[in-house]
């Protein structure tokens, strides 16, 4: 069975630093989509063929994870959601080109406007 859960991400706020730590005085929102460790999503045991679309919309990153459920561990897309934000606020949830985001520079959100 196919889930999608929909997470939003506020990392705007890392931006400035990033650019400077790492001399990218162009880097915008949506280049921090490669920072989302779809790896450590794919690892879960429970979650199979999982695809991530991440597009910047109106200053935060928005994350549509979709994901074949592999046993019964997961039944809704809030159980998805909940899987997906607890990844991404670990403390190393958040990699870009090997600087971590800290956990004060990124705010995740299930709501959707």
């Amino acid at each position: 069975r196919q889930v999608t859960a929909t997470v939003r991400l506020a990392v705007a706020a890392a931006l400035p630093r990033l650019r400077t730590d790492l001399d990218l005085p162009q880097l915008e929102l949506h280049d921090l989509c490669c920072a989302v460790p779809l790896e450590s999503l794919e690892r879960q045991k429970f979650l199979a063929d999982v695809r991530l679309v991440c597009r910047e919309q109106s200053g935060w990153l928005q994350l549509d994870v979709t994901a074949e459920v592999v046993d019964g561990s997961i039944s809704s897309v809030d159980e998805l959601q909940r899987q997906v934000v607890q990844e991404l606020d670990a403390p190393t949830g958040l990699v870009y080109d090997g600087e971590v985001l800290s956990p004060s520079e990124v705010h995740t959100d299930t709501e959707l406007l």
